[in-house]
């Protein structure tokens, strides 16, 4: 099969034939009468050889009719058609052929082939293969690959959907056949590159059974079948581009219930002839055995290690096209079975239910009440059944509940919840499912409240008219009555490798007004390349209080993600063919979200700083108080907050959700700075930055006013004698840890006042001074001043008395117990100490005595002595 472009491309040949064929059908109007192909006879008729692909004219199926087609419509296919054209192929050649409507002349939404061989003209008919829709970028259209013999007629006839009549707009069908070549890498000595975020579609039709495996070892996980790959299979290349874990998944192109695709990882190639067994695999996947993905999650590979990926069917059948992507994996954090224990989201972040019973919260953050929160799981590669659950909850209930509103490509079993509204305060997402189940991909958005969405503007039914607008979030209406015939289209770009999310609230006022919407994405060309249109079409109100696994409330909605190339693209909302009563019109509420990241470019959201305040004026030694929030609404971020007081000091505070994040910071000025000021203005520097390295800045500033010293417990030794040190004593008391102090000291006494200098921190002094003349009081005078103007001042009065005269005894008197009463004169108030002595060598201090105001004193010696015996002398205590 020659390489399929990717969805969104066109050749530049089949472009130049659409274009012409647009203008011939615009030119002569619509034909009145039915087709020349309406019926067998006048089926047109395809080259058997030449050129391939081959693109049949744009034809007008509004006017054919079912004649000559009323067997068929119950022989082969069994979907309701109508409108049917006719086409007649007899290749010269035999091998694969593709017969698609998926073509850029194809303007119905819905088409149904069937392909028939005939033993002569016009039958009779053996069936070859039906086809009603191809999903993948195909969606409802119809492609089909089979084997053909050369020199064999074959018809193929080409339905509308349904019996309505198709819109002006889109009653044109396109045929495209393709010759079928094989896949150039077959070995792996051919593989194709595969890149990081970049889709290729691939297919193993006319491909090889080249490789198979062996044992079991590599099926890991949950829900694996082991199987050998015993089916056709292409290989591609893979270089990590750094150290990490990553993920490998297949998703079917088409419908086919044949589909059992194997995918597994290896190591070294191993060439040769004949089969291989491929016994290096590092990992491999069979979990969904119905055809819509398989992924091998999470493995882990070194910087610039080069791997071998497999895609092979498990059944040897006509091959199957697939579209391929290597993602960097991020997996969820056990255990995170709580709201406390929650796992920080990422987009697309990967988790298993494991065991079964167990719920896995990831913490959205904190968001002011109105916002709106959108999510949906993907589920296509779990195992069967893949039935996925999802909440949207607080720390204690639930906000939102969903369960198997997905369309079929995602997991027609996983939920997604559109436009959940917040209550303010921390909210979580839950998932959890039926059985253990992995893996599946969680993608989430956080948008404002729906006034700050782009409200349509009609008309805006066709690409040319189209809304646009730099959030990428719009409330919109689809005029009654039901079915609306209304669509809306949005506009949006995207660089190469965006992952765009697109998802669709059905009750924005949760008022139980559902509408039942389809969800479209197109290229630029208006080509469909996504559409789904789950049949969910009512609103359950009611809610379970205090509730952590609530099952209500649940509204409708619908959810896409597509890999996007660098382009223009467009979303288009319209009523599908699932609604019911007046769910087929209402308004909705539209988020476009690249990278799971609000806005117009998917590029990573600075956080902002708001409403930062300090508390000022603040004294020295006292306490400022910084209040603020981060806010960050890209979810799965987180942010740090470091803070420069100014000061020279700093300090930083991590936030691990994204969100509103506030903060309430204290900090202690020790000083006013610089010195010689009685107050100073020091600027805060806020820094807030996340995890992406992109940062807010908020620079409030305080005002740190000096507080004047205090003097406090000022004292002199008193009274002094003349000649002795008079020592000035006190506590120094300031807020300020960091000023220095002068204390300047006069005397009283004529001396030069003196100064002293006091470091910071400096808590007590003692100075002493010698003052020369006695019998006088003097006044000291203390002045203390900071480095900041400050000052302080205080006094204190000294007694200074001249040294006392030595003791002179008089006559004792012994008293009748035996003692000895000494009788002593010296200076009045004089403190003497008495001691004795028995040979004038050794004296021993008996105590002490004052003389009285006349200088007169008596001691009683303690001991019962003779009088000739004991010598006693008095010393004065200076």
């Amino acid at each position: 099969m020659s390489p399929r472009q990717y969805p969104g491309q066109t050749r530049p040949l089949l472009a130049l034939l659409l274009l012409a064929f647009v203008v011939l059908i615009v030119l002569s109007g619509r034909a009145s009468a039915a087709p020349t192909n309406d019926t067998c006879a006048g089926a047109f008729n395809i080259p058997g050889a030449g050129s391939f692909p081959f693109s049949c004219p744009v034809m007008d199926i509004s006017t054919a009719t079912l004649a000559g087609e009323t067997g068929l419509t119950n022989d082969l296919c069994t979907a309701p058609v109508s409108r049917g054209i006719w086409f007649k192929f007899r290749p010269t050649a035999g091998g694969y052929y593709t017969f698609s409507t998926c073509a850029p002349g194809t303007t119905v939404d819905d088409t149904v082939m069937a392909i028939y061989s005939a033993s002569g003209f016009c039958g009779p008919f053996v069936g070859v293969d039906c086809n009603d829709d191809a999903f993948g970028s195909c969606n409802l259209l119809s492609v089909s690959t089979v084997s053909l013999l050369a020199d064999t007629d074959y018809y193929i006839v080409v339905w509308l959907y349904g019996t309505a009549s198709p819109a002006a707009t889109k009653s044109s069908v396109q045929l495209v056949v393709t010759k079928e070549t094989p896949p150039p890498n077959d070995t792996c000595l051919t593989a194709l590159p595969l890149f990081l975020n970049t889709p290729v579609v691939g297919s193993t039709i006319l491909g090889s059974n080249t490789y198979r495996l062996s044992g079991a070892a590599a099926f890991s996980g949950v829900g694996q079948r082991a199987t050998a790959g015993m089916g056709r299979d292409v290989v591609y290349s893979f270089l990590a581009p750094e150290a990490g874990e990553y993920s490998f998944k297949a998703s079917a192109y088409k419908d086919d219930a044949d589909y059992d695709l194997l995918l597994y990882v290896g190591g070294f190639c191993s060439p040769g002839p004949g089969t291989r067994t491929v016994t290096n695999a590092i990992a491999a996947a069979n979990r969904n055995h119905v055809g819509t993905a398989e992924e091998v999650m999470c493995i882990g590979l070194t910087n610039g290690q080069f791997v071998y990926v497999y895609v092979d069917d498990t059944n040897f059948n006509s091959g199957s096209t697939f579209i391929l992507e290597a993602t960097r994996c991020v997996r969820e954090t056990e255990p995170n079975n709580s709201p406390a224990t929650a796992s920080r989201l990422a987009c697309g972040i990967e988790g298993s239910i494991v065991p079964a019973g167990d719920y896995d919260f990831y913490a959205v953050g904190n968001f002011p009440p109105g916002w709106r929160l959108f999510g949906m799981v993907v589920g296509d590669a779990a195992n069967t059944p893949p039935d996925f659950a999802m909440r949207v909850t607080t720390v204690d209930q639930t906000v939102e509940y969903d369960d198997n509103d997905n369309d079929p490509r995602f997991g027609q079993t996983s939920p997604n919840i559109a436009g959940a509204l917040l209550p303010g305060g921390p909210v979580f997402i839950s998932v959890n499912g039926a059985g253990q189940l992995e893996p599946y991909q969680l993608y989430a958005v956080a948008q404002p409240p729906t006034n700050a969405a782009a409200v349509e503007v009609e008309p805006n039914n066709t690409i040319a008219t189209a809304n646009s607008s730099p959030g990428n979030y719009f409330y919109g209406k689809l005029a009654g009555p039901s079915p609306s015939a209304d669509a809306d289209l949005y506009r949006f770009a995207a660089d190469q490798g965006d992952l765009v999310f697109v998802s669709l609230d059905g009750d924005p006022t949760r008022d139980g007004s559902a509408l039942n919407a389809q969800l479209e994405l197109l290229d630029e060309f208006g080509n469909s390349l996504i559409l789904v249109n789950d049949g969910r079409s009512s609103s359950d109100k009611s809610r379970t209080t205090n509730n952590l696994y609530a099952g209500n409330p649940d509204f409708p909605g619908e959810a896409l993600i597509y890999r996007c190339q660098e382009g223009i693209y467009y979303v288009r909302v319209s009523i599908g063919t699932t609604n019911a009563g007046p769910s087929g019109a209402g308004d909705y509420l539209l988020s476009i979200a690249l990278n799971c990241i609000a806005g117009a470019t998917g590029a990573n959201t600075a956080p902002t700083l708001q409403e930062v305040a300090v508390t000022t004026p603040v004294l020295e030694g006292g306490t400022a108080t910084l209040t603020g929030s981060v806010f960050d609404p890209d979810l799965g971020d987180s942010a740090s907050l470091h803070i420069d007081w100014g000061d020279g000091r700093s300090e930083s505070l991590d936030f691990a959700t994204a969100g509103l994040n506030g903060f309430v910071v204290q900090h202690v000025y020790l000083d006013d700075a610089p010195t010689g000021t009685p107050s100073d203005t020091f600027t805060i520097t806020v820094t807030a930055t996340d995890s992406h390295g992109e940062s807010a800045v908020a620079s409030p500033t305080v005002l740190v006013s000096n507080v004047p010293p205090k003097l406090v417990n000022v004292a002199v030794t008193s009274p002094v004698y003349a000649g002795s040190n008079a020592v000035l004593s006190g506590t120094i008391q300031d807020p300020g840890l960091l000023d220095t102090f002068q204390l300047a000291v006069n005397w009283g006494d004529g001396s030069p006042v003196q100064n002293f200098s006091y470091p910071a921190g400096a808590g007590v002094f003692a100075e002493a001074h010698v003052y020369g003349t006695g019998n006088m009081n003097y006044t000291i005078q203390l002045h203390l001043a900071d480095d900041d103007t400050g000052a302080a001042a205080a006094s204190v009065v000294v007694q200074v008395k001249l040294f006392p005269e030595p003791g002179r005894f008089l006559v004792p008197t012994r008293l009748p117990d035996g003692h000895v009463q000494l009788n002593l004169q010296g200076t009045p108030g004089a403190v003497y100490r008495i001691f004795a002595s028995e040979d004038l060598l050794v004296w021993m201090q008996l105590g002490t005595a004052t003389a009285d105001g006349g200088g007169g004193l008596t001691y009683d010696d303690p001991t019962a002595v003779s009088m000739a015996s004991r010598f006693y002398r008095a010393l004065a205590v200076p």
